[in-house]
């Protein structure tokens, strides 16, 4: 496709997928489910080797479509037309991704695409798509927390999460710190939540497109963002929208409040949002032992990842980490 494509960023539970399903309901735009391009595909290149074999041209795009948890279910995908179309294009992983997302776009009779994916950063999708256009999707830290926590009960401990979140936020906001006007966005999940049709009329202007009032309304565009399998908080994306709720203070206990307040207070200060009080910092040190068991978890975690040197390691290490923490949407 030749329209420059749509890459909607921000940490999981941030409002990522209410913002891909409004897109999707432009009359320009399509918006798949998210692929995890850059997860599954792009960081293991040495793996899938040169793209200009096409043997390995065609292992690669099988893997793409093949996506863990039926992500992709229901979009139609012909993996045989797919090949055909990427080995007549120049075989980049730019080329590679551009012929999935644009087989969908065609086939929803739409000029352009948006992929949504939460954490990826937007300074990697630029060296890959340099005229890419991100826009970057913010929310209270805290809520971001509190909702990840009610969707996944089972994963890591909220300070650690809030962690992760510090991480790839900042780093978000240095590389859009550095884009040019037109290649980066951001925009708050309480603005859009509780008035979406002045942040899409803002969106749009930035995409260059026209505001189309269709796309505040519930319709089976948006249901396009999540595709088949989707749990409840997911069906809540493609609803009419409704304004936030601050429920933080009352899923979490006060120690986690104090843990994810110390760990999230100077990101809530940078992103704008109502500063938090030095004292859940000083109650989360004295707090600190709580996170010990994790913190070795964490290292034997990372240890992991380094001992896979090889590309076979690299995409093994990729593997076992869907099978054992899938996807989370």
């Amino acid at each position: 496709m030749t329209e420059r494509p749509i890459f909607v960023v921000g940490f999981q539970r941030s409002g990522t997928t209410l913002l891909q399903s409004l897109l999707g309901a432009h009359p320009r735009i399509a918006a798949p489910p998210e692929v995890h391009f850059f997860f599954r595909i792009y960081q293991l290149r040495d793996y899938w080797g040169d793209l200009t074999d096409d043997d390995n041209a065609r292992r690669v795009l099988r893997e793409l479509v093949d996506a863990p948890a039926g992500m992709l279910d229901g979009c139609g995908f012909d993996e045989a037309a797919l090949v055909q179309t990427f080995l007549r294009t120049d075989r980049t992983y730019a080329a590679l991704l551009d012929t999935l997302l644009s087989d969908f776009a065609v086939r929803q009779r739409k000029s352009r695409w948006s992929e949504k994916t939460p954490h990826q950063r937007p300074g990697l999708i630029w060296s890959v798509f340099p005229d890419a256009q991100v826009v970057h999707i913010v929310r209270d830290p805290r809520e971001v927390v509190a909702s990840a926590v009610v969707a996944w009960p089972h994963e890591d401990p909220p300070w650690a999460i809030a962690e992760r979140l510090n991480g790839f936020t900042r780093a978000a906001l240095e590389d859009g710190a550095s884009a040019a006007d037109d290649s980066y966005l951001r925009v708050r999940y309480e603005d859009l939540a509780s008035a979406p049709g002045p942040v899409l009329r803002q969106v749009c202007a930035f995409l260059d497109e026209q505001f189309d009032e269709h796309m505040t309304q519930p319709s089976a565009e948006r249901a396009t963002a999540v595709g088949q399998l989707r749990p409840a908080w997911q069906t809540e994306a493609v609803a009419s929208v409704r304004p936030p709720r601050r429920e933080w203070d009352q899923r979490l206990s006060l120690a986690q409040r104090a843990l994810v307040s110390a760990a999230v207070r100077d990101t809530v200060t940078m992103l704008g949002y109502p500063r938090i009080s030095r004292r859940w910092t000083l109650a989360a040190a004295a707090l600190a032992p709580l996170r010990l068991p994790f913190r070795r978890e964490q290292r034997r975690r990372k240890q992991q990842m380094a001992q896979a040197t090889s590309p076979q390691q690299q995409y093994d290490a990729v593997q076992e980490f869907l099978r054992t923490r899938p996807l989370q949407r």
